[in-house]
Formats: structure tokens, sequence, C-alpha cells
């Protein structure tokens, strides 16, 4: 139901590479995309691994279900629960109560995410 999903903002790795004039140097700088929104079903795990998509791994912070993964979102990649990330001088995203996704589990019918808390930048 719609009315239960809550607003996540995600982030995926990139990668930029140093131009020198009109010329790429062949050095690049990682960093994460623009935070785009996402709306899913989170929640707090239950610790009841008999019935956890992912096995007898119950060490997540949070879990996300939805319909499917039209997102994109891959294990590595960074979500934020409610309001959007502050950006940074830099552009990058703040790490300020970041999640990481750990786990992608499709199903036929739904997808499943496990995270983990990220600390500090």
């Amino acid at each position: 139901m719609e009315r239960n999903r809550r607003v996540m903002w995600l982030s995926k790795p990139s990668r930029t590479e140093i131009m020198d004039g009109e010329y790429g140097t062949g050095e690049y700088v990682n960093g994460w995309s623009d935070p785009v929104e996402v709306r899913v079903n989170a929640s707090a795990p239950s610790g009841d691994s008999s019935s956890s998509p992912f096995g007898t791994q119950v060490a997540y912070d949070l879990q996300l279900v939805a319909e499917s993964n039209r997102w994109g979102i891959d294990e590595g990649d960074r979500m934020w629960l409610g309001d959007r990330p502050e950006l940074l001088a830099d552009g990058q995203p703040s790490m300020s109560g970041a999640y990481e996704v750990k786990r992608v589990s499709p199903s036929l019918n739904y997808c499943a995410f496990g995270l983990t808390r990220v600390d500090g930048r």
C-alpha cells in the first residue's frame, strides 16, 4: 500500500575522469551520484531468521521491501531515510545518517534489501 511507503534517498558510486583541457588524464575521482528519491516499505529487522529472505543473516539495521528493483539498487549503494542528505562543499552527499545496501534479494513477487548504518563520511 502506498501509505506504508517511506521516503528514502538513493546514491550510487560514481567515477569521474580528471580532464587536462580537452584531454582525459587517465586519473579518476571516485564519489557518489546526486541522491534520488525512492519510496519503499521500510522496517526494522525482526531478528527472526526463519522467515528472512536473507537466510540466517539478521545483522541488518534496516530492511526494505519493494514490488521490484526498478531503481537498480545494488549492493554498496548508499541510502538515507527521510530527509534528503546534505550536500557538502564538493557536491558529494554527507554520509551522516547513511545506510549501505548490503544485500539485494529479488523474488518473483517483490525485492528485499538489507541495509546497515554507515559511520561518518
